[in-house]
Order: structure tokens, then sequence, then C-alpha cells
């Protein structure tokens, strides 16, 4: 269903799968740290003009917020 709604939207997931798992995985799943994490990739990967969350974006974040 998700999918669907974002392909309606016109817009593309930027955050891919093993990178969401990633992210669950260093916050804990806490809400607060999730939140931080993914406002700093997407200032990141503006930033940088890229298109999507990889790897080394995750990595830049977590080492900057030293999680």
């Amino acid at each position: 269903m998700q999918n669907k709604l974002i392909k309606l939207s016109g817009l593309s997931m930027i955050f891919p799968d093993d990178i969401v798992v990633k992210i669950c995985s260093y916050s804990r799943g806490l809400p607060r740290i999730i939140n931080t994490i993914c406002t700093h990739c997407l200032i990141d990967i503006k930033v940088s003009e890229l298109e999507l969350v990889d790897m080394n974006v995750l990595e830049r974040v977590i080492a900057d917020l030293k999680l």
C-alpha cells in the first residue's frame, strides 16, 4: 500500500529498506533518535546533491551524532 501511495504522490522513496533497517538498529527503535538520524540524513543528501540515502550518508550521520 505504501509503495502505491508513493507512486501516486510522484515522490520516490529516499530511504531504501536496508537503510531503514540500519536506522532502526542504531536508534534502538527510539522515535526521537530515528527523527534525528533521518533529519540529518536528509540534510546530508541535500548538501551532497544526492537523490537517496545510502550507507555512506548514514555512516557519516552516525559518526557525526556519535551513536
